[in-house]
């Protein structure tokens, strides 16, 4: 089986549903559940086995031509925060999940996903957002300790904030920005290396819908 043979607008088409379902899933580090539900949903569907392991990580296992075992990795954790506390006056102080590149979250979207299941929008904000308004807004720096998460909610003060569900330790996504361009190219936070699960997934969708095994199992 050639590249050319696989390389069809149907598996195009397969790899960027696949990629865009997996951007959507969010999945911070040591967040997993929803995105190994979405992964072993996909693994099933082209008829391979698929297990977890105690640590969170996902296995997917198909069969080979041979006894020899190769396996091929790719990562769906990404960077993301996770609500420190709340301040007197209902803003969200957070804390970084992963090494996150501060300065490029000011004025991005975001989801807070509570305990019990809820979800809260709302905005990455410097404490100096607009340069017409603050003479420090350019040179104040991006950090935990000058910006805040504003939720999209009618909210004054902390009880107000603990009222939604919102607490201590609640995961903080951020937004992917996910769009693919009409010149064929795709642009997201997370690409890395939430693009190779994919490209991995539709490597097992070929396999399946070509009727072809590896060499290796």
């Amino acid at each position: 089986m050639k590249a050319k043979d696989v390389y069809t607008e149907k598996y195009v088409n397969y790899f960027k549903d696949t990629l865009t379902r997996l951007m959507a899933t969010p999945s911070p580090s040591g967040y997993f559940r929803e995105v190994n539900a979405l992964l072993k949903e996909l693994a099933q569907k082209e008829n391979a086995r698929c297990t977890v392991s105690p640590k969170g990580t996902c296995e997917i296992f198909i069969q080979g031509k041979g006894k020899e075992t190769v396996g091929l990795s790719a990562h769906c954790d990404t960077l993301g925060a996770m609500v420190r506390s709340v301040s007197p006056s209902g803003e969200i102080m957070f804390a970084t999940v992963g090494g996150i590149i501060l300065p490029t979250l000011d004025g991005e979207y975001c989801r807070v996903r509570t305990r019990d299941g809820k979800t809260f929008t709302g905005t990455f904000l410097s404490r100096s957002p607009a340069i017409h308004v603050f003479d420090d807004c350019v040179t104040r720096k991006r950090d935990e300790k000058n910006m805040y998460v504003r939720l999209d909610e009618k909210v004054c003060c902390a009880d107000d904030v603990r009222r939604l569900g919102i607490r201590n330790g609640d995961y903080i996504f951020v937004d992917t920005k996910t769009e693919f361009t009409d010149s064929g190219f795709v642009k997201s936070r997370f690409l890395d290396d939430k693009a190779g699960a994919a490209e991995l997934l539709t490597v097992l969708h070929v396999l399946k819908e070509e009727k072809s095994f590896p060499k290796s199992r």
